[in-house]
């Protein structure tokens, strides 16, 4: 894995991270997906 990047958000909510990483044969390959945004873990 090169990097992982998720924006900031100040809201729960679901938030399009993006995943740069080398494949099996060496390449980049670059994935989005979707994910809750950090504050929804600190909430009760």
């Amino acid at each position: 894995m090169i990097s992982i990047d998720v924006p900031n958000s100040s809201q729960c909510e679901v938030v399009t991270a993006t995943m740069t990483y080398r494949n099996s044969a060496g390449d980049v390959e670059v994935l989005d997906y979707e994910q809750l945004s950090s504050v929804c873990t600190n909430q009760n």
